[in-house]
């Protein structure tokens, strides 16, 4: 199987936070997934769990397949849509955090 090629995808905001790209590179390795390995027992249209073992010693071939199916539709797939009346804790500013301390 051909390895996927993830171009990288980080901005940084005029606040100074790191964006980053949906599908990008970056998005891969915080959902837990990379382009897959010939020698890779799981995977997924091209992808392999970065680490299977941080699921523990319990964790089962079809947990594990199952997990990384899950983040591989989360990279393919579309980012979500904010609603527009969505309350504003919701609405991602790029600026700092507030509320209750």
């Amino acid at each position: 199987m051909a390895t996927k090629i993830l171009k990288s995808d980080v901005t940084r905001t005029k606040e100074g936070y790191l964006r980053v790209g949906w599908g990008s590179e970056e998005h891969a390795a915080m959902l837990g997934i990379r382009p897959a390995h010939e020698d890779d027992e799981i995977q997924h249209k091209g992808f392999a769990l970065i680490d299977p073992t941080a699921f523990g010693p319990q964790a089962t071939k079809i947990y594990l397949k199952e997990s990384l199916r899950q983040q591989v539709e989360v990279l393919t797939g579309k980012p979500p849509k904010v609603l527009k009346n969505a309350p504003k804790m919701f609405i991602p500013t790029g600026g700092a955090a507030q509320g209750i301390v």
